[in-house]
């Protein structure tokens, strides 16, 4: 959490030194960064969608803007004991994680597919012929004659 507030404290600082009228509010004596990012996270725990809430970091500083801004605002509170974990990955960064493969490694990739699929349907086919041949085996070989017994004339 020490990281998330520092990241929110350096982009406010550097946003209250290149505009005098933000300055004025961020020096406000009745708001501080740790009540700030319990915002943010409150806003993030209200929109959350199936537990989990992305934001972009536009999005988290744009709010963290917006907490200084306002004199009366509410923080959500965050309820059901759950833990709330914040990132510092950006959605830029994770879209940088993203691989994109050219036309050629496409068609590579597309035709190895192939290729093991159809080995799997090859190798699927032969133990059908094999369990096959090991049933039919099983069926044509003759019965060994059995011995009577003298009790059974």
């Amino acid at each position: 959490m020490k990281e998330f507030e520092e990241a929110i404290k350096a982009y406010l600082d550097q946003r209250a030194a290149q505009d005098p009228d933000f300055a004025a509010k961020y020096a406000n004596p009745k708001k501080s960064i740790k009540e700030c990012c319990r915002y943010i996270i409150g806003e993030a725990y209200a929109k959350r969608d199936d537990r989990v809430a992305v934001f972009s970091d536009d999005e988290t500083f744009g709010m963290a803007v917006h907490y200084y801004d306002e004199e009366d605002i509410k923080i959500q509170r965050v309820g059901g004991g759950g833990e709330v974990k914040v990132s510092r990955e950006s959605a830029v960064a994770q879209e940088a994680k993203k691989i994109e493969l050219t036309e050629d490694e496409k068609k590579r990739a597309h035709e190895l597919a192939i290729e093991r699929a159809i080995e799997e349907q090859k190798k699927k086919m032969q133990e059908r012929k094999a369990k096959a041949a090991a049933k039919k085996e099983q069926t044509e070989q003759p019965e060994q004659p059995q011995q009577m017994s003298l009790f059974e004339f």
